[in-house]
């Protein structure tokens, strides 16, 4: 969406949580660190950053985080960044996870989707405990090579699940008049190769993406920038339960594919 076409966009955009996510994975001894960040703005007015966007973006690595967490403060955004160490059994390679509605999605996939949500969750609960007011959400999300079942189910997950999750807790911090807060748009958003060429969205999507990049600062340190840091290993093993039964999870034996 370019700048002129989001401008035109009716009040109601004051009221809308734009929520914008990317992640990461990488080594860890006996297992792989899924890592996912969401930096998340009510209302419009951190579009005016957009300049501010482009510096961050073109600054030395190690000096973007202070950045992002000044631009945050400024645009009362707020941002999360979460983590799942999970062992190789877990992850293994060729692993397919089935439900009633998605007919394969590999398991990294799948946790994946799992982290997108959680990473959220903090964003939610902090903007409301600061009584900032807003009734629909949209995500923005990195591009990812999903099944069409897998895709679809993501979508239905945020608008159903997520919708009434956000719901209850604006009803218990008094918030929004008891209406209900929805989740509107779930899309994919590419970073873009030249940051000069990037729109807001693209220039939105990148600031979890270094806030990813730069984990490595965030996770275990007593001081995070004001981001709120989370290890949702646990959780994330506990909603995986379901497909550790046999009956559930396929495990492709790749020699006989071959045959």
């Amino acid at each position: 969406m370019k700048i002129g076409d989001f401008w035109k966009r009716s009040a109601t955009a004051e009221r809308v949580l734009y929520a914008f996510m990317d992640e990461k994975t990488e080594d860890i001894p006996q297992g792989r660190r899924f890592i996912t960040s969401c930096i998340g703005f009510v209302g419009r007015k951190w579009m005016q950053g957009i300049s501010e966007m482009r510096r961050i973006a073109r600054l030395p690595k190690r000096e973007r985080l202070d950045r992002i967490s000044g631009f945050l403060a400024l645009h009362k955004g707020f941002g999360a960044l979460v983590h799942a160490d999970l062992s190789n059994p877990l992850i293994a390679r060729g692993r397919n996870d089935v439900t009633a509605d998605i007919r394969r999605m590999s398991r990294k996939d799948n946790v994946w989707s799992i982290c997108l949500l959680y990473s959220l969750v903090p964003v939610v609960s902090r903007l409301h405990r600061r009584r900032t007011v807003f009734s629909e959400i949209e995500v923005y999300h990195d591009r990812k090579s999903l099944t069409v079942d897998h895709r679809a189910a993501i979508e239905r997950t945020f608008r159903g699940y997520f919708s009434r999750a956000a719901t209850e807790m604006v009803q218990a911090h008094g918030l929004n008049k008891g209406r209900p807060v929805r989740v509107t748009k779930v899309m994919e958003v590419a970073v873009a190769d030249k940051v000069a060429e990037a729109d807001t969205f693209q220039l939105g999507a990148t600031l979890p993406h270094h806030v990813c990049a730069q984990s490595d600062r965030l996770i275990g340190a007593t001081g995070t920038l004001g981001l709120k840091v989370q290890n949702v290993t646990a959780r994330v093993e506990s909603t995986l339960r379901p497909w550790e039964s046999v009956a559930a999870t396929t495990i492709i034996d790749k020699s006989r594919r071959r045959r």
